[in-house]
């Protein structure tokens, strides 16, 4: 038998003009295995020509390489990275202890620091990468002449790095191309192929999806062509491979089905839970883009000597470009450029499929070479759009390649680089209190950012399997989280930060998993915002809430719903969105209209935020109205905490098309929700940790809350407001940090602020007051205004009365982006 064929960097190697070589396993004489069609040939690579290309496809592999660069906080991805790698080093398993888009190897996707995992880390990125540049340099002997075979390296190199997502599925694309593309393949080749897509694969269970369309196309091209042991080794040996990877990262076996059930559930909920509007106008050349190319799809010039290429290459390049579209601008913002980054390659594969010697005119030239240009165009401009100048991005491309050979050269000083970054960020985010009130316990941490925090301190973490609260958007998922808090895996303690994402209803996000919480745990202390939970005696908890009242109706949008007169301490409101058929296509091909609730409190203010219909549907607390961690903390208090009095359902647009007008809605009242009620000594400890002294009172416009500025945490009180002391016998001054957070200020709003007026008075006891300090501050026009802000102030000789600290607008116009804040209030 001869030798099997091994691709090479010479494309004359795969289209003799003699008979080629059959598969390894197969005979010139096996029955039903006739000989693979002939292709033409295609003038081999001249020396300068190939070296030239080789040098190329180096620049590529070092664009392509993405060190750690980073250590997660509580802001970025990195938390969820972060995350990954532990998740890895602990040997968790994926479906059962974590549940994300990402699987067993999602670590390597981002670039988060890992100590335990940097050479790891740094041997996939310079193989895996490695295999990324062959699989595109092989494309690239396909081309049609240098300056094709050098433009598509260029743009690989410079517009693929910037999105990891669009150079992920962009080779996955580029490797469906060679399997249609190459007559031929070796067992080794074949072999080294699954490995790297079983490996992607376990990278992130959207990879695997793709995958596996793409084997089934490839498998169902070769076996039309008459090729069965091909077609049915290539998903057989991607199969086998990518069990043996699972095994070997510690993972089970029996949990393979559910990890494949959970996360097809966090993708399939990804259109409604993570819909995200953006600039119109990618949209529409996003749309041009998809014409144009399958306008190309139909033109192309194919190999006339094989089956249904037309029809594979359909179906190959409709769903690679329809999976990126969906994923792209569903969650649109900066995310929908890796669409046009993958796109601006995409003819590029058209010309490598086109057989050598079939010319290419102009009805097929002008589009192809419109496609590049409107792809790298919009990509650029989205750049621009999203805040980076044009030299800005210029010199994108070469600072990578740079940094990334430098790196890559001295990799040890890298790894000392980033363990001193840890080491100083470690310092910066200790909790001591939190370390010392839970030691080595088990905790989880609800914030979706948060779990860099709780790496950083070395703590027991131990998540609800939906570990980012954002990303339980469906039923299924939410339930998940509710079972783990019920059940004997429930921590001992919990790390608590309200925040969430795209503006939703605050506490829409694990709702089920927030009431488990409340029933079930005590906050003890607070530390740099973050609150800390413990977990009750069983006796103890919260029984489950009995429902007070229930009333269902059927609304309308924008229709008016009271509450504030319906029984029960507590309302929670369960909704149900029934899409119309128009609705349910625009979100299997696009998005879904954004829904919305309006709702207003009892005091009259009025606040918009993000609905999901899926979360909706299982129900969620109205009443309190929670919209940041004080809230949380009056929830245990006696009494008190912001009411809402009605609220409207509000649909982007016109809903008509989208929805059904008629909305179930049932709101319960409960008679508890909580585990226990706190003193109001103790709640103030918590609700005031960055004061010295407990505030008689504290009142503002907008909401008082607690956040970090830096690393210290600061008391939020928005003008108008003011924090009222009763002045200690024995005081004779006063000291303060005061400021305003630089989200007000940078980058630039659409409002123009002209400052924040800080005022210290002393209010006697006959009522007169007499200012001691005041201070106005302007960071937008004055640098010396940024930042921490310090005072000492000598109080009156006469003792008694209040001393009370206000925050007004210059001109008496309340301005939301005027963030004013109080810290480190001492009286001596």
């Amino acid at each position: 038998m001869p030798p099997a064929w091994t691709p090479d960097l010479s494309p004359s190697a795969t289209e003799k003009q003699h008979e080629p070589v059959p598969l390894a396993g197969t005979s010139r004489t096996d029955p039903g295995t006739p000989p693979p069609p002939v292709s033409p040939s295609r003038p081999p690579l001249g020396r300068r020509e190939g070296l030239v290309l080789l040098l190329a496809g180096l620049l590529v592999w070092a664009s392509f390489l993405q060190f750690p660069d980073g250590i997660a906080t509580v802001t970025g991805p990195l938390g969820w990275q972060q995350a990954h790698g532990y998740f890895l080093r602990q040997g968790f398993q994926a479906g059962e202890d974590f549940i994300f888009t990402f699987g067993p190897l999602g670590y390597f996707f981002g670039t988060p620091y890992d100590a335990e995992l940097f050479w790891w880390k740094y041997a996939w990125e310079l193989l895996v990468k490695l295999a990324f540049a062959v699989v595109l340099l092989r494309v690239a002997v396909h081309l049609p002449g240098c300056v094709a075979r050098l433009s598509f390296c260029a743009l690989a190199a410079y517009l693929l790095p910037l999105s990891t997502d669009a150079l992920y599925t962009f080779v996955l694309l580029a490797m469906g191309v060679l399997l249609l593309l190459e007559s031929h393949w070796a067992w080794p080749a074949l072999l080294a192929l699954t490995l790297l897509a079983a490996l992607l694969a376990l990278v992130k269970f959207t990879f695997t999806v793709n995958i596996l369309l793409i084997l089934a196309i490839a498998s169902a091209y070769w076996l039309v062509n008459r090729r069965p042991l091909a077609a049915v080794a290539l998903p057989l040996l991607f199969i086998a491979q990518y069990l043996a990877l699972w095994v070997a990262l510690g993972q089970s076996l029996a949990g393979l089905p559910r990890y494949l059930r959970a996360s097809w559930e966090v993708a399939a909920g990804y259109g409604e839970g993570m819909a995200v509007e953006g600039f119109p106008d990618q949209v529409y050349s996003a749309l041009i883009l998809l014409f144009l190319l399958a306008v190309l799809a139909v033109l192309v010039p194919l190999p006339r000597d094989r089956r249904c290429t037309r029809l594979a290459v359909l179906a190959l390049f409709g769903v690679c470009l329809l999976l990126q579209w969906k994923h792209s601008f569903t969650s649109h913002g900066r995310a929908s450029l890796r669409f046009f980054s993958f796109t601006a390659l995409v003819p590029f594969l058209y010309l490598a499929l086109c057989p050598p010697g079939r010319r290419w005119g102009l009805p097929r030239l002008v589009p192809l070479a419109a496609c590049v240009a409107l792809a790298a165009g919009a990509f650029v401009k989205g750049w621009v759009d999203y805040g980076t100048t044009a030299r800005e991005f210029a010199r994108l491309g070469s600072t990578r390649i740079v940094d990334n050979a430098v790196a890559a050269a001295a990799p040890c000083r890298k790894a000392r680089e980033l363990e001193a970054l840890r080491g100083r960020l470690r310092e910066r985010w200790q909790l001591p209190r939190v370390k010392a009130e839970v030691g080595p316990a088990p905790i989880d941490v609800m914030f979706y950012h948060g779990q860099g925090v709780a790496l950083l301190n070395e703590l027991n973490w131990r998540p609800r399997p939906v570990y980012q609260s954002y990303s339980a958007y469906t039923p299924f998922l939410l339930a998940e989280n509710a079972r783990f808090f019920q059940s004997d895996k429930a921590p001992p303690y919990v790390l608590f930060r309200l925040r969430t994402i795209f503006n939703r209803f605050p506490a829409l996000d694990d709702s089920p998993a927030l009431s488990e919480l409340f029933r079930h745990y005590r906050p003890v202390l607070t530390e740099k915002s973050f609150i800390l939970f413990k977990r009750v005696a069983r006796r103890d908890a919260a029984v489950p809430p009995r429902d007070e009242a229930v009333v269902t109706r059927v609304v309308r949008f924008g229709e008016e719903v009271e509450v504030d007169s319906l029984p029960g301490r507590y309302q929670t409101v369960m909704l149900d969105f029934k899409p119309a058929p128009l609705g349910k296509l625009r979100a299997a091909a696009y998005r879904p209209p954004a829904v919305s609730i309006e709702v207003t409190t009892t005091s009259g203010q009025v606040a918009t935020y993000r609905m999901i219909p899926a979360m909706a549907r299982v129900g969620f607390l109205l009443n309190p109205l929670l919209q940041d961690n004080h809230d949380v903390l009056k929830l245990y208090a006696p009494s008190g905490g912001t009411r809402v009095k009605s609220f409207r359902l509000l649909a982007q647009g016109s809903p008509e098309p989208w929805f059904d007008p008629a909305i179930s809605v049932t709101v319960k009242g409960l008679s508890d929700l909580v585990c226990c009620r706190l003193p109001e000594s103790e709640l103030n400890r918590l609700l005031y940790p960055m004061l010295k002294e407990v505030p008689a009172a504290v009142r503002s416009d907008l909401a008082v809350t607690s956040t970090l500025f830096d690393d210290t945490e600061v008391l939020l009180v928005p003008p108008v407001g003011e924090v009222r002391f009763k002045r200690p016998p024995m005081a004779r001054q006063v000291v303060a940090q005061f400021g305003i957070l630089p989200s007000a200020y940078l980058p630039r709003t659409m409002w123009e602020t002209p400052g924040i007026r800080f005022l210290v008075d002393h209010v006697a006891e006959d009522g007169r007051v007499s200012t001691l300090f005041e201070r106005r501050l302007d960071p937008e026009r004055n640098e010396k205004d940024r930042g921490l802000q310090r005072l000492a102030v000598s109080l009156p000789a006469r003792g008694g009365g209040e001393i009370v600290f206000r925050t007004l607008n210059v001109r008496g116009e309340q301005n939301r982006t005027d963030l004013s804040f109080w810290t480190d209030i001492d009286f001596r």
